[in-house]
């Protein structure tokens, strides 16, 4: 899928996400009054596709130096001519590093489950989009939930080394569950559990795998549960990557998926601001 259409699909599912709680009454898409865009006012299909890289720099009335967010390096690489990387290179180069990190976020979604479509992206994709789309679409009330970065991780760890790391958790988090993953594979190497104090820093020792054991980059995957001992029934919310399997791109935040155990609400998956900490083993 090219970066244009990429742009396009994000374009239609941020909009449908906006608008789907309040869809349009039959007259609202055909209406012919004074309010309607007419027809000389939509821009063809051929004044899209002309569109240079110097029309989309001379656009903007700062002349194309004011950075771009999320949405805008889409909207901006959504003008841009099919096949023409220098205005596609001028909008990554006006990406914020923030927005860049987010649009990696959404591609990378986008290329893993081949998605080409928005169904696929709204499927697959939801909590990158929201992200980008500076929005986390879930309620925290009641939920368990993280108020901060993780604290206390060191650059790298002699393999089997003890490890002690602080989890901020908000009011509804009883118990804390951490586990040690490798970036670019499903490898897990080991955890802890503690039960917590509501709205504390939570303390947890662990080790860094074996000694003479796995090696390599590593992250922090956390699971929090509303109740001592994640006692049913229980909401539970799970930071952790989408696809384990890839490296860590740069910026990389936490998703959280919530799951309401012993409940039948379906699970929900929410985009975090969080920094994902990579470590060594060595």
């Amino acid at each position: 899928m090219s970066w244009r259409n990429r742009a396009l699909v994000l374009t239609l599912f941020v909009v449908g996400c906006v608008d789907a709680s309040d869809p349009p009454s039959e007259g609202d898409e055909t209406s012919s009054g004074d309010d309607a865009t007419s027809s000389d006012d939509v821009t063809s299909s051929d004044d899209v596709d002309d569109t240079s890289s110097d029309d989309v720099d001379e656009s903007s009335s700062d002349g194309g130096t004011t950075e771009l967010d999320c949405p805008g390096v889409f909207d901006c690489v959504g003008m841009c001519a099919e096949g023409d990387d220098p205005c596609v290179e001028a909008c990554v180069a006006r990406g914020s590093e923030e927005a860049l990190a987010l649009v990696e976020d959404v591609l990378v979604c986008a290329e893993t489950n081949g998605c080409t479509d928005e169904a696929c992206l709204a499927e697959n994709c939801s909590a990158e989009l929201l992200a980008c789309a500076g929005e986390s679409g879930c309620d925290g009330a009641g939920k368990p939930e993280m108020t901060g970065p993780i604290t206390g991780l060191d650059a790298s760890y002699p393999a089997g080394d003890p490890m002690q790391i602080g989890v901020p958790v908000d009011e509804d988090t009883s118990r804390v569950i951490v586990g040690i993953y490798h970036v670019g594979s499903k490898l897990y190497l080991g955890g802890t559990a503690e039960d917590v104090q509501p709205s504390s820093m939570a303390t947890l020792d662990l080790f860094a795998g074996v000694v003479n054991g796995e090696t390599g980059e590593f992250y922090i995957a956390v699971e929090l549960c509303s109740t001592s001992l994640c006692t049913t029934p229980f909401v539970r919310n799970t930071y952790d990557r989408v696809d384990r399997t890839t490296p860590l791109a740069p910026g990389e935040t936490y998703v959280q998926t919530r799951e309401s155990v012993g409940n039948p609400a379906m699970p929900e998956t929410c985009a975090t601001s969080i920094p994902i900490q990579s470590f060594l083993i060595e």
